[in-house]
């Protein structure tokens, strides 16, 4: 092979990684649904491989593979029985899964949808089990949270060896005051909804290092499909700060932002109109073989967010009306708002001098 021509794979090798990169960043700053993918940009089998471990799935275990399999089973019978589609071969029986994957994002051609229709319908089906095993298993809320902190501390060592510079970390599950002052605020809230009990902060010293805490993240803790839909929040990155981060061109980067950030993005009724953050709220797969007896691979999920902010903006967000205190005085306000009936004109109650 020529120099040239070597150099040409190498631009190529990078932009699909590049590409699959920026992927899962749009997923991690918008919460779009999974569901809603044209392709999928997986770079090489690597790539591939590295997805499954995130999914608690050993691509040299046969037992895991034998699993996955199955999902792969449901959900060809899903798209076969429920929707008639007419599958072409290398979807319905491909020499491997990961062969599947790769074949998802080489083009938009039909066996491309079709490969990347069976992966989405994999992901419903995978999704499903995971969920299934919680409710059926011995294992209390307690538990999980405490599986899932550990598997949380040992990723944060792994990226601050891997270079992340963390100024600050906190990690917690929210008071039942502070869920019951939530469930209270706002009218389309029930317990179901609550999606941060456990919650991970991150502050990080620069924005170029949010945008690598949040690869890093991506790459060793949260498969990006499991990003909740419509739970995600971004209000301090801009293109021009991931293209500068990953050494790309703009428009590299602007070809997977959305057009209309704003009717995406969720937003805080409650927080101060500067305060910012890079937020989402992820379900993170959790092997508790060690605890589920006669299922092997016993992977479960577990919810919770995930919120960065580099020093200068976590700064800003303290003072004045971004400040938690006004934030919660807010809330609190609102909530007596709805008790009280205020809202039809009733007066206030008596309440204790502070």
């Amino acid at each position: 092979m020529s120099s040239a021509t070597s150099e040409l794979h190498t631009e190529a090798r990078d932009f699909e990684a590049s590409s699959y990169t920026l992927q899962r960043l749009r997923q991690a700053l918008f919460g779009e649904s999974i569901v809603d993918l044209t392709d999928f940009q997986f770079p090489n089998e690597e790539a591939v491989n590295t997805f499954l471990r995130l999914h608690g799935y050993d691509a040299d275990n046969p037992l895991d593979m034998a699993a996955l399999w199955g999902v792969h089973a449901d959900a060809i019978q899903y798209l076969t029985e429920v929707h008639r589609y007419q599958l072409p071969g290398h979807v319905m029986a491909p020499d491997s899964i990961q062969q599947l994957f790769m074949s998802a994002g080489r083009s938009l051609d039909d066996d491309a949808r079709f490969a990347c229709l069976c992966l989405k319908s994999m992901h419903i089906y995978n999704h499903l089990r995971s969920r299934e095993l919680v409710f059926n298993a011995r294992v209390s809320e307690a538990e999980l949270f405490g599986y899932l902190s550990t598997k949380v501390f040992r990723v944060l060592d792994e990226m601050r060896n891997a270079g992340v510079k963390m100024l600050e970390f906190s990690a917690g599950k929210k008071k039942r005051m502070s869920l019951a002052n939530k469930l209270m605020a706002k009218r389309d809230t029930l317990a179901t909804h609550i999606f941060d009990k456990q919650r991970f902060r991150i502050v990080v010293e620069s924005k170029d290092a949010l945008v690598f805490a949040l690869v890093e993240l991506l790459d060793r803790l949260v498969p990006f499909n499991y990003i909740m839909p419509g739970q995600s929040e971004n209000r301090i990155l801009r293109p021009d700060h991931i293209a500068a981060a990953m050494g790309l061109e703009l428009r590299q980067v602007q070809r997977y932002w959305p057009e209309r950030v704003s009717e995406i993005a969720s937003k805080n009724i409650f927080s101060g109109a500067g305060f910012k953050t890079v937020n989402f709220v992820a379900e993170i797969p959790l092997r508790l073989d060690h605890v589920v007896d006669g299922i092997q691979p016993a992977i479960a999920v577990v919810q919770t967010e995930v919120q960065l902010v580099d020093e200068e903006t976590n700064r800003i967000n303290e003072e004045g009306e971004n400040a938690h205190a006004r934030y919660k005085t807010r809330q609190s306000a609102k909530v007596r708002e709805r008790l009280e009936g205020l809202h039809s004109g009733l007066p206030q109650l008596p309440r204790l001098k502070d």
